[in-house]
């Protein structure tokens, strides 16, 4: 697909002319400057287009005057390196979509209809009601559970196709309620991560893979207690060190089912904050179920809402986490409040139930 998109890139600037190229960087650069929030990205997109633009022109007439060279020229001069740099990028990214997928658990109806593309290199938070399915959905698209109907594909791909080694390879899961091994150091544990890149010529001790678990346990700021046994560790350090196996095996995809369950306030905020670096720094689709409205509101990109075996809604956190879905999908009257340092930052919180 990437290789489609190259070419038809470069068939249209052949009909639109080289000065077209910066409808095609432009955009794309201010995203990553600004983020995808149309509000913002829209008059960056015009403004950056427009410096661009007239810089090129500016350059074009003065730099070799009195000869003038076609600004167009100069735009692909620029422009060149960019467009190389975001083919490569989409060469890396790893594309997740379930596709009319339906759970039954001892004939029980749980999920039905699930359609959803998740948005790659971006947070995701699947929030709803207790018992709608969020565990049972992240348990699917990891492969932990094959017993369904529907489709889940990655990179276009059935899951159900793919060996669980290669499944792994690609995606790491950390469960709600893991079991802490006792007997198990951090390092130990974190280095769990490096099974699905074992064989029998491959030996985990090599300098290359002590060094991949030596990174994963120095982004989640683990190091310094990684010869402590892991049932030693408060709830935060325990987190941190099952992301770390996580990210040992070097997923373009993290699914996390409620991270943040029973560890205090600042806990929470600590695991979130790695989750969020992570994503930024590694560039990794992070999918989580979570409990929190409010944690699913700072920390997500985009929201999915189930109800009633369904995606209720689906979008950014502005537009989907309002009063109105709180009550109905929760069932509960709420009232956002504005942060006063930053007005565009809200707090939802609940206040009543919806009286029927």
């Amino acid at each position: 697909m990437t290789a489609i998109g190259a070419l038809l890139a470069a068939s249209a600037v052949s009909v639109a002319g080289l000065l077209g190229f910066v409808g095609l960087i432009v955009p794309h650069t201010a995203r990553l400057l600004v983020g995808s929030d149309y509000r913002y990205l829209i008059p960056s997109s015009a403004l950056l287009g427009i410096a661009v633009v007239t810089y090129s022109d500016t350059f074009a007439r003065v730099a070799f005057a009195p000869l003038e060279l076609p600004v167009g020229i100069f735009m692909a001069i620029l422009g060149a390196p960019f467009f190389l740099f975001y083919l490569e990028r989409s060469f890396n990214m790893v594309n997740l979509k379930v596709s009319d997928l339906m759970i039954k658990i001892h004939d029980k109806l749980i999920l039905d209809g699930i359609n959803i593309d998740f948005k790659a290199e971006k947070k995701t938070a699947i929030i709803g009601p207790n018992g709608c399915g969020k565990s049972t959905l992240l348990k699917a698209i990891s492969g932990l559970n094959r017993q369904y109907k529907g489709e889940i594909l990655i990179d276009g791909e059935n899951i159900l196709h793919l060996s669980r080694k290669n499944l792994a390879k690609k995606m790491a899961i950390l469960p709600q309620g893991a079991t802490t091994p006792t007997d198990l150091t951090v390092k130990e544990l974190v280095s769990y991560g490096r099974f699905p890149y074992r064989s029998m010529f491959k030996s985990l001790n090599n300098k290359k893979e002590q060094a991949i678990i030596e990174e994963a346990m120095e982004k989640t700021h683990i190091t310094s207690f990684s010869h402590r046994l892991v049932s030693t560790l408060s709830g935060g350090e325990r987190q941190r060190t099952w992301i770390a196996m996580a990210l040992a095996q070097q997923p373009k995809i993290l699914l996390l089912d409620e991270p943040t369950t029973y560890l205090d306030i600042a806990h929470q905020i600590e695991v979130m904050q790695i989750v969020d670096e992570l994503n930024k720094r590694e560039k990794m689709t992070v999918i989580m179920v979570l409990h929190d409205i409010n944690h699913a509101r700072m920390y997500a990109d985009d929201i999915v809402i189930l109800k009633d075996k369904h995606v209720f809604e689906q979008g950014e956190p502005n537009t989907v986490l309002d009063v109105e879905n709180l009550a109905k999908v929760f069932g509960v009257n709420a009232k956002m409040y504005q942060n006063c340092q930053n007005p565009e930052d809200k707090i939802i919180f609940p206040v009543s139930l919806v009286k029927n």
